[in-house]
């Protein structure tokens, strides 16, 4: 990741985690299996974006792919927190939402695409759109 010629920000990145690492730890959780942590972050840090991040999780330090359900249950493990304090923000339904979600986790989907979600599914054209609904709550 950190060699890639382009590293693009997704629109509305830095100012979510920017307001969510205020409040919380924030993690990354990335199918990529060809980087470890360093190198992830070193991505992270190319973009902007690595000063909001607790750490990262990945094949390389789990040793399972993030479509899984058990990626997820390792990483409250690690974490020592219950699966349904935590929340997966990812942009693939099939890969990040549905199998964080059936080990519990909160699922937001950044659903840019415009497909119809699932009646059960919590989904977000972008990124300020999850802001916009945090900030409600405070």
């Amino acid at each position: 990741m950190c060699d890639w010629p382009n590293v693009e920000v997704v629109s509305g990145a830095l100012e979510l985690l920017s307001a969510l690492s205020k409040r919380y730890p924030i993690y990354v959780a990335t199918n990529a299996q060809d980087s470890n942590e360093i190198e992830i972050k070193q991505a992270f840090e190319r973009g902007g974006l690595a000063q909001y991040i607790t750490g990262y999780f990945c094949f390389n330090n789990l040793g399972v792919s993030k479509n899984h359900p058990e990626f997820y249950r390792l990483i409250a493990g690690k974490l020592g927190i219950p699966a349904n304090k935590l929340t997966m923000t990812g942009d693939q339904r099939d890969k990040d939402i549905v199998p964080a979600k059936s080990v519990g986790l909160v699922t937001n989907w950044l659903n840019s695409s415009g497909v119809s979600p699932e009646p059960h599914d919590v989904s977000f054209a972008s990124l300020l759109e999850i802001l916009d609904k945090e900030m409600k709550f405070e």
